[in-house]
């Protein structure tokens, strides 16, 4: 590890890359901020994972030796969307005869390029494992979906010596969490922000953007967070009643045993974002949220290893997940699963009824939620709220709004299961413990 300052490299090829990111200023003034903590908040395809990709590897080219982390929200996440964006970039320094990248070790996550630099790959799930590695920059890729204390370890862990240290996160908006508190709402010296829609790209083309409104609902709530990034307040959640410091933990590990029953919720997403939950079941009656994945872009079933029901094999495996409640949209997916031999039913779609029965859980503190596994889960439940009136009054009794409920359908739909099964906790009417959770076994 170097403990003096290390001599830089010709910056020539450095900045003649950083030439295609000067069309868009929002990306040319990212590069040039100073600051020592950046966001670049930005909407779907707008690049914003490219030029924080592209920021560390300029750091990494500019001084050799140099030590950097890069994080996304889960495992999956960092290698299905992250990592193909670290070897594409590095790809425009690359050649046969003198490869940019001199040494790779994926299962300890790292990768050395020729100079001497080093990045190293972790996600956010366990905030304490970035602990293990000590760089000089750090960049956090979707970072409205990882705890805030992964930044904080981040901000800890760039300390390598002789460096300069920064730390810079890239995200689409999700709510008002703590990157809008930190890096808008009262930032502090040292912090900095920088803002570009989708339609600052000027690599997409009209029929990309046609199809992402026709997508997301031109004038909706989920299009001016997803592609106008913006950080959108909420009145009349859906789960008003949800706690956070009483229902959200934090964990090293939750081994599977000790649920009586694990079963998982399906909300089939292709061009939309899709969600498998998993719900388990405690001896006493808690519900816990323990774990999902959440994607855009999978299909159903047919391309093994990247399809959803290759994520239901591997979660069963992991979990023990007994059935998987299905969205019954898709009969075709449900009866091709069956076929495969995974354990799945058409789930109960009753959306009140359903909402009805995880607000009743959350109104007897009888939910527990695994924070760093349930990310999505987590930032929708800011989110995800009840249409209005035209007084602007929450309309309770009807359908809430069609957005931010893709890994909340899945809940709902495990929760419903669990009744379907007997398993789930019923309230009585009359009875002094009407919010109280009561276990049955099949």
């Amino acid at each position: 590890m170097n403990t003096t300052a290390p001599t830089p490299t010709a910056t020539a090829p450095i900045v003649e890359v950083a030439r295609r990111y000067l069309d868009n200023p929002a990306q040319a003034a990212f590069l040039a901020d100073p600051a020592k903590y950046r966001a670049a908040i930005a909407g779907i395809g707008a690049g914003k994972t490219e030029i924080g990709v592209f920021d560390l590897i300029r750091h990494l080219l500019y001084y050799p030796g140099m030590e950097a982390l890069l994080v996304a929200p889960t495992y999956r996440m960092l290698y299905r969307s992250c990592y193909q964006v670290v070897r594409r970039v590095l790809r425009w320094w690359d050649s046969e005869e003198d490869p940019i990248i001199a040494q790779e070790n994926r299962s300890e996550g790292w990768l050395r390029l020729r100079n001497g630099s080093r990045l190293w790959l972790g996600y956010a799930q366990d905030p304490d494992s970035l602990r293990a590695v000590e760089v000089a920059v750090a960049m956090m890729d979707e970072a409205a979906y990882c705890p805030e204390r992964a930044f904080e370890v981040l901000q800890g862990r760039c300390r390598q010596p002789g460096y300069p240290h920064r730390v810079w996160i890239t995200t689409t908006p999700h709510g008002r969490n703590w990157v809008y508190e930190r890096f808008v709402a009262r930032a502090a010296e040292g912090y900095s922000y920088h803002h570009w829609t989708t339609y600052d790209n000027p690599a997409l083309t009209a029929e990309d953007l046609a199809a992402w409104e026709a997508s997301y609902g031109s004038g909706t709530d989920w299009h001016a967070q997803e592609m106008l990034a913006q950080f959108v307040q909420f009145r009349g959640l859906v789960y008003a009643v949800f706690d956070e410091e009483r229902f959200v933990v934090s964990a090293s590990s939750i081994p599977p045993s000790r649920f009586a029953h694990i079963v998982a919720g399906v909300d089939w997403g292709v061009s939309a974002p899709g969600c498998i939950a998993v719900v388990g079941i405690a001896p006493d009656g808690t519900v816990w949220w323990l774990d999902e994945v959440y994607e855009r872009g999978l299909v159903t079933h047919g391309d093994p290893g990247n399809d959803w029901a290759s994520i239901a094999r591997d979660l069963q495996k992991q979990w023990g997940v007994e059935v998987f409640f299905a969205d019954p949209e898709d009969a075709n997916a449900i009866k091709a699963w069956q076929h495969m031999g995974i354990p799945v039913r058409r789930a109960n779609n009753a959306v009140l009824e359903g909402i009805r029965e995880v607000q009743s859980v959350m109104a007897a503190n009888r939910l527990r939620v695994w924070r760093e596994r349930c990310p999505y889960t987590l930032t929708e439940i800011k989110q995800y709220h009840w249409r209005e009136d035209a007084n602007g009054n929450p309309l309770e009794d009807t359908a809430p709004v069609k957005e931010f409920d893709h890994a909340l359908d899945a809940r709902r739909y495990a929760h419903m299961g669990l009744r379907a099964l007997g398993l789930y906790p019923e309230a009585e009417t009359g009875d002094e413990h009407a919010l109280g959770l009561v276990t049955r076994r099949r």
